[in-house]
């Protein structure tokens, strides 16, 4: 068993003891992946990956849980993989432009300013409602600087 694995069971056992009761048989498998892709993605997030496959597969097998724990499996997946996740991209992106511009001031057109992981990770924000977040608008705000619109 791997720690990740382990971590998943221990938080798979919480979740229907805290609810007090099972998980039905036919939910016990995605119930079980879903968990561990919570852990799974946490650390991924922690170590500075980008979790977003491993979301992927967490939030199909979460789609399948109806029990109350896996309800709540859900929410911490939504969050996860619907804020965290592309707000740490978008970060990351906004980062190497900030660093980019700095390096080169006078630059027209910075290869750091094309950046699908920014692009993608500010469309899943607002997709998910998070567009306004103060977060989400203060990377915008950075990014802007760095990368400033083209002018007509």
């Amino acid at each position: 068993m791997t720690k990740s694995t382990g971590l998943a069971s221990v938080l798979t056992l919480g979740f229907a003891i805290a609810c007090g009761g099972g998980i039905p048989s036919a939910e016990q498998f995605p119930h079980e992946q879903a968990a561990e892709g919570i852990v799974e993605i946490t650390d991924a997030l922690a170590a500075g990956e980008d979790p977003k496959y491993k979301c992927i597969s967490a939030e199909t097998h979460a789609s399948k849980l109806t029990t109350e724990e896996g309800k709540q499996i859900a929410a911490e997946l939504d969050k996860l993989c619907g804020f965290d996740t592309p707000l740490a991209s978008v970060t990351a992106a906004t980062d190497k432009a900030e660093t980019a511009r700095k390096a080169d001031p006078d630059k027209a057109v910075l290869s750091e300013c094309y950046s699908a992981d920014f692009k993608t990770g500010m469309e899943k924000l607002a997709e998910r409602g998070h567009g306004s977040k103060p977060e989400v608008t203060a990377l915008q705000g950075r990014w802007d600087k760095a990368c400033p619109p083209k002018k007509s």
